[in-house]
């Protein structure tokens, strides 16, 4: 399987990337958390989506992850591809 082992020929397609992530302690429990911000693409009505994913520590393993922001829901257009993390 080219994808898994991360080779492509020519002519094949590379997955395209739309999540770039960043690490922080994001909840304050003295934790690193793990945070995504996910590139949903143009939409419908011609705006950018993009959200923002938080996978919270449990010290041993991270919980399921939660939308804790969304471009959506009152922001308007966001250009994931200019967002920055670090």
């Amino acid at each position: 399987d080219p994808e898994a082992a991360g080779h492509y020929g020519r002519g094949q397609a590379r997955p395209r990337r739309r999540g770039k992530l960043t690490a922080g302690d994001f909840d304050g429990d003295g934790k690193t958390d793990v945070g995504v911000l996910y590139g949903y693409g143009r939409q419908d009505d011609g705006t950018n989506r993009t959200g923002l994913w938080k996978f919270s520590s449990t010290g041993t393993g991270f919980n399921a992850p939660v939308m804790s922001w969304d471009s959506a829901a009152g922001f308007g257009s966001w250009n994931w591809k200019a967002s920055k993390l670090g």
